[in-house]
Order: structure tokens, then sequence, then C-alpha cells
């Protein structure tokens, strides 16, 4: 769920939110090594044919913070499937599309977090929104951070100290793998933690906030039902 920026940002607030972020994730530095599972976390969204039933919520608020309730509000359900897997180089590329139940009103905007291509590597798991093609594609893609690394563990790459910052960090929790992303900015700050369970994603949550007058505050889950 990406926030809205602002053209008017006010100069306190990203400061104040940088910090709070870099402090927050400055603990796991120091967390203990946990062991990388024997295959990928994501191992299972590269089966043909595989299928996942989601739960979606979004809430999106312009403008002040303290309205009763969000001016956009979306929950629904929606069924996913590998459609294809291909290889194409050294790469393994699924194609996975979401579908919602007969009947369905919304739109679930927050389904292009599933939806798309994934790449996955010797190196890990990129998404990306536009099909992969060719093997300069797969490259442009995976010059970027991974969503998953295929052998994780527990650790961070060292924030920058003052915004724009952008890292992201794998934790473990119980059965989970999850790569945490911190993104700020001079008018915006956000961050989304994406979990892997099972050799699928079990769950994605974000939450953002961007800055000045006509600024907005995002927040939204995915959760794996089967």
């Amino acid at each position: 769920m990406t926030p809205t920026t602002s053209t008017a940002p006010h100069p306190a607030a990203p400061r104040l939110t940088a910090l709070a972020l870099i402090a927050a994730c400055a603990t796991w530095a120091a967390a203990p090594a946990s062991a990388a599972p024997d295959s990928p976390p994501y191992a299972g969204m590269l089966e043909a044919a595989a299928t996942w039933r989601y739960e979606i919520e979004r809430e999106l608020t312009w403008g002040v913070h303290d309205k009763p309730s969000p001016d956009v509000q979306e929950h629904g359900t929606a069924n996913c499937r590998v459609e294809q897997v291909r290889r194409l180089g050294a790469a393994t590329v699924a194609s996975i599309t979401c579908e919602l139940p007969p009947g369905a009103s919304s739109t679930l905007r927050a389904l292009h977090e599933l939806q798309g291509d994934w790449v996955a590597t010797a190196r890990g798991l990129w998404h990306s929104h536009e099909p992969i093609l060719t093997l300069a594609a797969i490259r442009k893609l995976t010059r970027g951070p991974a969503i998953m690394p295929s052998h994780p563990r527990v650790g961070h790459e060292p924030p920058l100290k003052s915004a724009p910052a952008s890292y992201a960090y794998q934790t473990r929790r119980d059965d989970r793998w999850c790569t945490v992303s911190v993104d700020v900015e001079a008018s915006v700050a956000g961050t989304s933690t994406t979990c892997f369970e099972g050799g699928t994603i079990a769950a994605i949550t974000s939450g953002g906030e961007s800055y000045g007058e006509g600024g907005a505050i995002s927040k939204g889950t995915i959760t794996r039902l089967h």
C-alpha cells in the first residue's frame, strides 16, 4: 500500500517519523542468527496450478488524522492461482492472478501486492507488476532488493542516519520468515512486512503516512486463509 505523496511536506513530521522507524528497527541488528530453511520460504509459489485464498483489508484516510472513520475502506476475499511457471535463463518466473468471488462489488486494489510475475533466482524472490518476458527485464528487476532471500537469516542492512532511507531486514516469527521493508523520504514514510509460511505468502501488513496539506494515512492487511 503505497502512501499518497504531498507536494507540500511538513518539515518536522518526516524527521520524527524517520527517527522513530530507525530506532525501532535498530534492535534487530543484535538479534541471534536463525537457521535458514532447507528450501526457499517461497518454494510453493513456483508450483503451477497452486491456489490460495486471501482476506484483504485496506483503509485510507485523507487530511486530518482524527477523523471518526477512514475515507476509503476495502474488505473482501480473493482466490489466487499460479497460472504459469516458466524458466527464463537461470530464473523461474511464476505468473499469479487473483479473482474476487462472484458478485463482489469491491475492486480490492490491494490485490496488486499478490498479482503479477514473481521471479526466483538463486539469490531470492522478486515481484513485478509488469510481465517479465526477457533476460534484460530480470536483470533490471533483480538489481533491487528481494522480497525474500533464498536463504534468509535474522538481521538487516543498517539504515541511513537521516531521510531519505530505504532498507529491509529479515526476522523469524514462529514458523514464518518475514521481510520488513522501511521507506522514509522527505514527504512520506511507510513500512511493509511480508511473511512466508508453508512455502507461500502467509500475510502482508503495511502502513504509511504522507505529510502536509492533502496528506494521507494508509494501512492494510492481506491474510492467507488456506
